[in-house]
């Protein structure tokens, strides 16, 4: 008997293989399962919520374009968080003249919205971190990526990721 995580890694598979042949369906499907996710990210990243909404829509966009050049359904993920995380920093410097996230002195907005008290406090304390910490710990804890997802993603050594983490804990 099938593990549910197994047939969810399966049905993922196949919509990618699917969205690859250019089935629309199965890459909203796909772009589903990472949507909370990418919002979390992207309202992590820029500091108005319609900012994080033409992230997000733009990110989708190009995953559409570019799906056909995807290669491996384990990687999908970081592939379309580092689009997102390009997105954002383009979103940025065009509304601010800011040239990448690492020099954002905007961190994660405190959101009280569906927040409880222990991740309100949570996000502040991540939001006292430096500029070079937050958006690995944002990938460590709330995307649950490796640290070699997360050296792929930020395009920086694991061995860098490793230090943030270890320093902003």
């Amino acid at each position: 008997m099938m593990k549910e995580e197994d047939i969810i890694v399966c049905n993922m598979e196949q919509e990618f293989n699917r969205a690859q042949r250019g089935d629309r369906e199965a890459l909203i499907q796909l772009c589903r399962r990472l949507e909370l996710e990418l919002y979390g990210l992207a309202k992590a990243i820029v500091k108005h919520d319609e900012d994080f909404v033409i992230a997000f829509e733009k990110t989708i966009l190009q995953v559409y374009r570019s799906m056909h050049t995807l290669r491996e359904t384990e990687h999908f993920k970081t592939q379309v968080i580092r689009i997102l995380i390009h997105e954002c920093n383009q979103i940025m410097h065009s509304r601010r003249g800011i040239d990448t996230i690492k020099e954002s002195p905007h961190g994660f907005e405190k959101s009280t919205q569906d927040l409880n008290v222990q991740q309100m406090k949570l996000r502040e304390a991540i939001n006292q971190l430096e500029k070079d910490f937050r958006i690995v710990i944002h990938l460590s804890y709330f995307q649950k990526l490796s640290i070699k997802q997360i050296s792929y993603v930020l395009n920086i050594d694991e061995a860098e990721v490793k230090i943030r983490i270890a320093q902003s804990t």
